[in-house]
């Protein structure tokens, strides 16, 4: 099994939790407990993860959700998710600016996202943004 895999092993797991206990906050990052908080390296898996479950599409109520320093560049299955306050990407390859021409309702004028990290991205290398 590939780095990758385990990676996507590891993110499927928390995403299933997450959706059992209602959670409002999610990391998918290898410098943060499941539930955000910072630890560095507390899963060094998860610096593999290229890409995300789409079961994450069925955390409607998350409200937090910790990227930072994963592989992934489609971020598509964040689209969708109007409860979104804080999203961070940092030191990602993620494609913000797909993101947001694909419609993600979070982006919208009057949406709950107060807070983008996107520090390291292609959007912020490119200078873009």
């Amino acid at each position: 099994m590939s780095d990758a895999d385990t990676a996507y092993q590891i993110a499927e797991q928390r995403i299933a939790r997450a959706k059992e206990t209602g959670a409002r906050v999610l990391a998918l990052s290898p410098h943060f407990a499941e539930d955000g908080k910072q630890s560095i390296n507390n899963v060094p898996e998860l610096s593999a993860l290229d890409r995300i479950p789409p079961a994450i599409a069925d955390l409607t109520d998350l409200q937090a959700l910790y990227l930072n320093s994963a592989q992934m560049e489609d971020i598509s299955h964040l689209a969708g998710m109007t409860a979104m306050k804080r999203l961070s990407l940092d030191d990602t390859p993620a494609d913000l600016q797909r993101l947001v021409a694909e419609g993600a309702a979070w982006a919208e004028e009057g949406r709950a996202l107060q807070n983008l990290g996107f520090s390291s991205t292609p959007a912020t290398q490119s200078g873009e943004c």
